[in-house]
Protein backbone atom coordinates (compact mmCIF):
# COMPACT_ATOMS: atom_id res chain seq x y z
CA UNK A 1 0.00 0.00 0.00
CA UNK A 2 1.23 3.46 -0.82
CA UNK A 3 0.93 5.27 2.49
CA UNK A 4 1.50 8.79 1.20
CA UNK A 5 -1.40 8.43 -1.22
CA UNK A 6 -3.51 6.91 1.56
CA UNK A 7 -2.72 9.91 3.76
CA UNK A 8 -3.76 12.34 1.01
CA UNK A 9 -7.08 10.57 0.49
CA UNK A 10 -7.67 10.42 4.24
CA UNK A 11 -6.96 14.13 4.50
CA UNK A 12 -9.38 14.96 1.69
CA UNK A 13 -12.16 12.81 3.14
CA UNK A 14 -11.57 14.31 6.59
CA UNK A 15 -11.86 17.81 5.15
CA UNK A 16 -15.05 16.73 3.39
CA UNK A 17 -16.46 15.43 6.68
CA UNK A 18 -15.45 18.51 8.68
CA UNK A 19 -16.51 21.04 6.06
CA UNK A 20 -19.92 22.31 5.17
CA UNK A 21 -19.97 20.49 1.83
CA UNK A 22 -21.17 17.28 3.46
CA UNK A 23 -24.08 19.26 4.92
CA UNK A 24 -25.41 19.66 1.39
CA UNK A 25 -26.38 15.99 1.32
CA UNK A 26 -27.85 15.96 4.84
CA UNK A 27 -31.39 14.65 5.18
CA UNK A 28 -34.16 15.04 7.75
CA UNK A 29 -34.29 17.49 10.62
CA UNK A 30 -31.54 15.54 12.38
CA UNK A 31 -29.07 16.51 9.61
CA UNK A 32 -28.07 12.92 8.95
CA UNK A 33 -25.06 12.69 6.62
CA UNK A 34 -23.22 9.69 5.23
CA UNK A 35 -19.95 8.92 6.98
CA UNK A 36 -17.37 8.57 4.22
CA UNK A 37 -14.67 7.68 6.75
CA UNK A 38 -16.79 4.70 7.74
CA UNK A 39 -17.03 3.68 4.08
CA UNK A 40 -13.24 3.92 3.77
CA UNK A 41 -12.82 1.89 6.95
CA UNK A 42 -14.88 -1.00 5.64
CA UNK A 43 -13.27 -0.84 2.19
CA UNK A 44 -9.73 -1.01 3.57
CA UNK A 45 -10.61 -3.66 6.17
CA UNK A 46 -12.03 -5.87 3.42
CA UNK A 47 -9.43 -5.31 0.72
CA UNK A 48 -6.06 -4.77 2.44
CA UNK A 49 -3.61 -7.22 3.89
CA UNK A 50 -4.19 -7.76 7.60
CA UNK A 51 -1.27 -5.62 8.76
CA UNK A 52 -2.14 -2.71 6.46
CA UNK A 53 -5.84 -2.95 7.31
CA UNK A 54 -5.23 -2.68 11.05
CA UNK A 55 -3.01 0.38 10.60
CA UNK A 56 -5.51 1.95 8.19
CA UNK A 57 -8.39 1.30 10.63
CA UNK A 58 -6.69 3.13 13.47
CA UNK A 59 -5.62 5.96 11.13
CA UNK A 60 -9.19 6.40 9.89
CA UNK A 61 -10.41 6.37 13.49
CA UNK A 62 -7.90 9.08 14.35
CA UNK A 63 -9.13 11.15 11.40
CA UNK A 64 -12.72 10.69 12.61
CA UNK A 65 -11.70 11.93 16.05
CA UNK A 66 -9.96 14.99 14.65
CA UNK A 67 -13.11 15.98 12.76
CA UNK A 68 -15.38 15.14 15.71
CA UNK A 69 -16.16 16.79 19.01
CA UNK A 70 -14.23 14.47 21.34
CA UNK A 71 -10.77 12.95 20.88
CA UNK A 72 -10.38 9.22 21.37
CA UNK A 73 -13.65 7.34 20.98
CA UNK A 74 -13.63 6.83 17.21
CA UNK A 75 -9.93 5.96 17.25
CA UNK A 76 -10.71 2.99 19.48
CA UNK A 77 -14.06 2.07 17.91
CA UNK A 78 -12.88 2.21 14.29
CA UNK A 79 -9.57 0.57 15.15
CA UNK A 80 -11.10 -2.34 17.01
CA UNK A 81 -13.99 -2.90 14.59
CA UNK A 82 -11.70 -2.58 11.57
CA UNK A 83 -9.33 -5.14 13.07
CA UNK A 84 -12.20 -7.53 13.82
CA UNK A 85 -13.59 -7.08 10.30
CA UNK A 86 -10.13 -7.77 8.85
CA UNK A 87 -10.02 -11.09 10.64
CA UNK A 88 -13.63 -11.95 9.77
CA UNK A 89 -13.04 -11.37 6.06
CA UNK A 90 -10.39 -14.09 6.14
CA UNK A 91 -13.23 -16.53 6.83
CA UNK A 92 -16.06 -14.91 4.85
CA UNK A 93 -15.43 -13.32 1.46
CA UNK A 94 -17.30 -10.02 1.26
CA UNK A 95 -17.16 -9.34 -2.48
CA UNK A 96 -20.80 -8.55 -3.28
CA UNK A 97 -21.86 -4.92 -3.04
CA UNK A 98 -24.96 -5.76 -1.00
CA UNK A 99 -22.92 -7.67 1.58
CA UNK A 100 -20.47 -4.77 1.84
CA UNK A 101 -23.36 -2.34 2.35
CA UNK A 102 -24.73 -4.52 5.13
CA UNK A 103 -21.30 -4.59 6.77
CA UNK A 104 -21.10 -0.78 6.49
CA UNK A 105 -24.46 -0.51 8.26
CA UNK A 106 -23.49 -2.92 11.05
CA UNK A 107 -20.03 -1.44 11.59
CA UNK A 108 -21.46 2.09 11.46
CA UNK A 109 -24.04 1.31 14.11
CA UNK A 110 -21.56 -0.50 16.37
CA UNK A 111 -18.84 2.14 15.95
CA UNK A 112 -21.29 4.94 16.71
CA UNK A 113 -22.61 3.15 19.78
CA UNK A 114 -19.11 2.35 21.07
CA UNK A 115 -17.90 5.89 20.41
CA UNK A 116 -20.94 7.35 22.17
CA UNK A 117 -20.36 5.09 25.16
CA UNK A 118 -16.67 5.99 25.33
CA UNK A 119 -17.47 9.70 24.99
CA UNK A 120 -19.83 9.42 27.96
CA UNK A 121 -17.05 7.89 30.04
CA UNK A 122 -14.69 10.67 29.02
CA UNK A 123 -16.93 13.64 29.71
CA UNK A 124 -20.35 13.83 31.33
CA UNK A 125 -21.80 16.37 28.90
CA UNK A 126 -20.52 14.68 25.75
CA UNK A 127 -22.07 15.08 22.33
CA UNK A 128 -25.37 13.26 22.47
CA UNK A 129 -26.74 11.52 19.42
CA UNK A 130 -30.11 9.93 19.40
CA UNK A 131 -30.69 6.33 18.47
CA UNK A 132 -32.34 7.48 15.25
CA UNK A 133 -29.35 9.62 14.33
CA UNK A 134 -27.08 6.62 14.83
CA UNK A 135 -29.29 4.33 12.74
CA UNK A 136 -29.79 7.02 10.10
CA UNK A 137 -26.08 7.68 9.69
CA UNK A 138 -25.30 3.98 9.39
CA UNK A 139 -28.13 3.43 6.91
CA UNK A 140 -27.28 6.51 4.83
CA UNK A 141 -23.63 5.43 4.70
CA UNK A 142 -24.64 1.95 3.56
CA UNK A 143 -26.87 3.39 0.83
CA UNK A 144 -24.15 5.85 -0.21
CA UNK A 145 -21.85 2.87 -0.78
CA UNK A 146 -23.87 1.95 -3.86
CA UNK A 147 -23.13 5.40 -5.32
CA UNK A 148 -19.49 5.86 -4.34
CA UNK A 149 -18.28 2.27 -4.70
CA UNK A 150 -16.57 2.80 -8.03
CA UNK A 151 -14.86 5.99 -6.89
CA UNK A 152 -13.56 4.31 -3.72
CA UNK A 153 -12.40 1.25 -5.65
CA UNK A 154 -10.61 3.49 -8.15
CA UNK A 155 -8.89 5.36 -5.33
CA UNK A 156 -8.03 2.01 -3.76
CA UNK A 157 -6.34 0.85 -6.97
CA UNK A 158 -4.42 4.15 -7.06
CA UNK A 159 -3.21 3.46 -3.53
CA UNK A 160 -2.38 -0.15 -4.38
CA UNK A 161 -5.19 -1.88 -2.48
CA UNK A 162 -7.19 -4.85 -3.67
CA UNK A 163 -4.67 -6.19 -6.17
CA UNK A 164 -4.36 -9.96 -6.03
CA UNK A 165 -5.27 -10.21 -2.37
CA UNK A 166 -6.15 -13.88 -2.77
CA UNK A 167 -3.30 -14.72 -5.16
CA UNK A 168 -0.03 -16.24 -4.05
CA UNK A 169 2.83 -13.85 -3.38
CA UNK A 170 5.93 -14.12 -5.49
Amino acid sequence: MRWLRFTLILLLVSLLRAGSLSGAVAVTALHIKPDFLLILLVFFAINCDTYDAVIASFAIGFAADITGAVMGPFFLAFGILGSVLTHIRQIILLKRTLHQAIIIFVVGFLAGAIAQLLALFKIQAGPSFSFWHLIGTALYSALAWFLVKWVVEGLGRWIGVGKNRLALRR
